[in-house]
């Protein structure tokens, strides 16, 4: 995957070594949580504006996204 212009490799939770064990910082979660919460908001309030066809249509494709997504190896 690339993220601005740099080549990401992701991994799965148990490929790293210190799994189990691991540690993370709960000030560093605390606030990407409330980004994320807040842009989430965003999103259910343009959603909420749209008519009932066109929030069907949008939750279909997503929903196709995700399972194609979820599928790649």
């Amino acid at each position: 995957r690339i993220f601005d212009g740099k080549a990401i490799m992701f991994k799965y939770i148990y490929q790293y070594p210190e799994w189990p064990r691991f540690t993370w910082n709960d000030a560093a979660i605390r606030t990407i949580y409330g980004e994320v919460c807040r842009l989430q908001g965003r999103v259910v309030g343009h959603m909420n504006a749209l008519g009932f066809k066109l929030r069907k249509d949008a939750s279909l494709i997503t929903l196709t996204l995700d399972r194609e997504k979820s599928s790649e190896t």
